[in-house]
């Protein structure tokens, strides 16, 4: 064949019965019951097929759902829209949703795309329904139950721009859109093309105007793509087409009779074009099907006005030999370094889903942990209520889900989700100083993630001496930056603190990260000659005091020369840092003052007249290294000083070697620094992204933040102290993912990277979305309903009770007819 076949995969009927004996597929199942909804056939029942106003078909094929039922907030209708819109559209929206997720497509992945919508149906009965009461039309019933529509909801709703369009062809509707699908392949017009199939039995009209006739229901999707699209795309291929036709009966003896002869042409004629001699057994379906039903191997369905349609599937084979992920050992591919993700439109339908998720995988124990992740944050949309869950093992995981829903379940308490922020991320990157390192940061992502083998780090080494800490500190914040990258995270703005601005030049791309451990390594070396002028050792004091106040203290006679405001970290937290008596002095002053004062960890008076001895020979160890100064990129954060109170960084120059020794002498402006960066950048910032060690900064940045723009603004870390760095680092990734999206982090690429024989194809058998039904919606006037409703059946003489009768004063109507009450001729006057 010169043309690609094409596949279709996906699909998903609204029918939820019991399949019938023999069926075709498992797809799209069908089972037998009485009419009882909506609208009680007895009333209209009559044996004799040919009377009038009546029908003989007490049984049809029915859906076993509430075809009123409807998940408006999902879709974002109002409840006065809903009620207009006919059930068929409003399922056909669900249905399509639950289609494209089965097959690994989001809602972003095809939004703004020229994916085509092609919807077959033949009924309009909540259309007819609206029309038998003026009084009681609803608003936007014209738009609600117009038939184009149908479709153009759609494309509407998922933001398609291909073609769009509602067929109707009687009983073929649903194969010519096929049909019509298949063509829009074809020729280029889409890329991908949903066929859609919709007939719901809503009033007893069709059953009398079409007597002896058994209706029934069902809305099925199938979503189309080329078979080499779909390859490419790894996407899960339930079946190949290999050729649809299309043709009309002509002229015959009735609009309504069947031409045998342009049927089996039309057959004959699509076996040609698909390269198949029906006259050759190993050509022959192994299966044929007439009038309407999908099935594994032909397909043939025709129209009441003579449109004939017929459709060759075939068992998709994929080739072993190509596809390496057929080869993989599932057991050894299951390391897993991303959260597991879940979203829904309410807490509800994200509780169930996280219900149903977890059954799934109690029945499914061989599921891999990797490709599971893998799925959940690639091929399923991230609705408006998130929750995601990091773990290492399918066990984990497991635990963790029902931990989740049995404390949702306690007091009726709801699920600790997170609502997805309107806006894109604007993330600003606060990177760590000295004193938050531990010992064995940063060892299971080594071990564990295979980008963060860059850096080796001896999580063995004691890592409180600076001439240790600070190039390990350094060593990790740049493995953080490299992963954060990998992971499709971008900063809006950087800030530093103190010897966390070398990790912030790294991240916004002045400096190397070979460069970045070596202006480390020298200040960490270099600061331990810091002392006081007679060779005594410093100390620091964190202090719940302002600025100004700090300052007023260190210009008192007991500490002027001696201590000094060593940083500014918020506007009600400051550090002062030098001679160590005088810092015993200093933190005395404070607690009589009743404010916190507290001892740091430190031999060293960092950012006073202590580090001026070590200074000199810093600067000139960083001349000899010869430190390269880049050039950021277009995309490259802006960096706001903490040494120059906030200043941006932009040129080369302003960041030489001499920099360098300002950032390890001068006062550490953190606060302002951030305050100016919220003002200034270009960006509004809507979330705060802390790499280092553990979040030491989040008290002071918060508060800070806080203070200039009177509001709090989301805050994470990227390790923390006591916590594996797998599962912490994963824990960030999570943070945004629930605030944002794919579009802010892409899981899935950074498991592929970390990974790649992570099973990237579709995971068979994931729960579908569960809906909120709990309100129906159906515009039905009580004249309507009585009509349709009356438990009172059809009289041979009565007819039919009015439905605006009373029970005071009943009223009934009937035509007589000689032909059907003979006895009638015998009382003529």
């Amino acid at each position: 064949m010169n043309q690609s076949p094409l596949y279709a995969w996906a699909a998903v009927s609204q029918v939820k019965p019991a399949p019938p004996p023999n069926s075709g597929t498992s797809s799209t199942t069908r089972a037998m019951s009485p009419v009882t909804s909506p609208f009680n056939l007895d009333r209209f029942y009559h044996p004799t097929g040919s009377h009038h106003g009546t029908t003989n078909i007490r049984q049809a094929y029915l859906l076993s759902e509430d075809v009123r039922a409807f998940d408006a907030k999902f879709f974002s209708v109002p409840p006065g829209d809903a009620e207009a819109i006919d059930p068929q559209q409003r399922l056909l929206l669900e249905v399509t949703y639950e289609a494209l997720e089965s097959s690994g497509h989001t809602l972003a992945d095809l939004s703004n795309s020229n994916t085509g919508a092609f919807v077959g149906l033949m009924s309009q009965d909540y259309f007819a329904l609206n029309g038998q009461d003026v009084d009681s039309v609803p608003t936007y019933a014209a738009s609600g139950t117009a038939a184009s529509n149908a479709s153009s909801r759609l494309s509407y709703f998922f933001n398609w721009h291909g073609p769009s369009m509602a067929i109707d062809t009687a009983c073929s509707s649903n194969l010519v859109a096929v049909n019509e699908a298949v063509q829009a392949l074809r020729n280029g017009t889409s890329r991908v093309a949903v066929a859609c199939g919709t007939n719901l039995c809503l009033s007893a009209f069709t059953f009398i105007t079409l007597n002896g006739y058994a209706r029934g229901e069902g809305v099925a999707c199938v979503v189309l793509k080329t078979l080499s699209d779909a390859i490419s795309d790894r996407d899960p291929i339930e079946a190949v087409t290999r050729e649809v036709g299309v043709n009309h009966d002509g002229r015959t003896k009735g609009l309504t009779m069947p031409s045998a002869k342009a049927q089996a042409a039309l057959i004959r004629n699509t076996y040609a074009r698909a390269g198949l001699d029906p006259t050759k057994e190993a050509d022959r379906c192994q299966y044929f099907e007439a009038h309407g039903t999908g099935t594994k191997a032909g397909v043939n369905s025709f129209g009441l006005g003579g449109t004939n349609a017929h459709c060759i599937l075939e068992t998709y084979n994929p080739p072993t030999a190509s596809d390496p992920v057929i080869e993989i050992d599932m057991a050894a591919s299951g390391t897993c370094c991303i959260p597991s993700v879940f979203s829904a439109a309410s807490d509800r339908s994200l509780a169930t889903l996280l219900q149903s998720t977890l059954k799934f995988m109690d029945e499914n124990t061989d599921v891999n942990m990797s490709g599971l992740a893998y799925n959940l944050s690639t091929k399923r949309s991230a609705l408006q209520r998130r929750l995601a869950v990091s773990a290492t093992s399918i066990d984990e995981l497991r635990d963790k889900i029902k931990s989740t829903i049995e404390a949702a379940s306690e007091n009726d308490a709801t699920l600790h989700s997170t609502s997805a922020l309107p806006e894109p991320a604007s993330l600003l990157g606060i990177f760590t100083g000295q004193g938050a390192q531990w010992q064995g940061m940063g060892s299971q992502l080594i071990s564990s993630i295979p980008l963060a083998r860059r850096t080796k780090i001896d999580s063995t080494t004691p890592v409180g001496k600076a001439s240790l800490s600070q190039p390990l500190c350094t060593a990790v914040q740049v493995i953080l930056v490299d992963m954060l990258r990998a992971a499709g995270v971008k900063f809006q703005a950087v800030v530093g603190h103190s010897s966390g601005e070398i990790a912030a030049a790294y991240a916004a791309g002045f400096i190397s990260a070979w460069d970045a451990i070596r202006i480390a390594d020298y200040r960490g070396f270099y600061a331990e000659m810091a002392a006081a002028p007679g060779g005594e050792k410093g100390a620091m004091l964190a202090a719940g005091t302002s600025f100004e106040d700090a300052s007023d203290l260190c210009q008192l006679d007991d500490f002027a020369g001696r201590i000094c405001v060593a940083a500014h970290n918020s506007p009600s937290s400051v550090t002062l840092s030098g001679d160590i008596d005088a810092i015993a002095l200093a933190r005395r002053v404070l607690e009589e003052e009743e404010k916190f004062a507290r001892r740091l960890k430190v031999d060293t008076a960092y950012h006073s007249t202590h580090m001026h001895k070590c200074s000199v020979p810093y600067l000139t160890a960083l001349r000899n290294c010869n430190i390269q100064v880049q050039q950021p990129g277009p995309d490259a954060p802006q960096w706001f000083s903490s040494v120059r109170n906030g200043q941006v960084i932009s040129s080369m120059e302003s960041l030489d070697s001499q920099y360098w020794v300002d950032n390890m002498v001068q006062p550490e402006l953190f606060c302002p620094a951030v305050q100016t960066c919220l003002k200034y950048v270009d960006k509004a910032i809507n979330c705060v992204v802390e790499v280092g060690p553990h979040p030491a900064l989040q008290g002071p940045a918060k508060d800070s933040i806080l203070a200039a723009v009177d509001r709090e603004i989301p805050y994470t870390g990227t390790l923390n102290r006591g916590k594996s760095s797998t599962v912490a680092f994963s824990d960030a990734l999570r943070f945004l993912w629930c605030l944002f999206g794919s579009a802010a982090v892409t899981l899935g690429a950074f498991q592929q990277t970390n990974y790649p024989d992570t099973p990237t194809t579709m995971t068979r058998g994931l729960p579908t979305y569960p809906w909120t039904h709990d309100r129906g919606y159906f515009a039905e006037s009580r004249l309507i309903k009585t009509f349709h409703n009356h438990p009172l059946p059809f009289h041979d003489l009565l007819g039919i009770q009015t439905a605006d009768g009373a029970r005071e004063e009943w009223g009934w109507r009937n035509i007589l007819k000689m032909n059907e009450l003979k006895w009638l001729s015998e009382h003529s006057v």
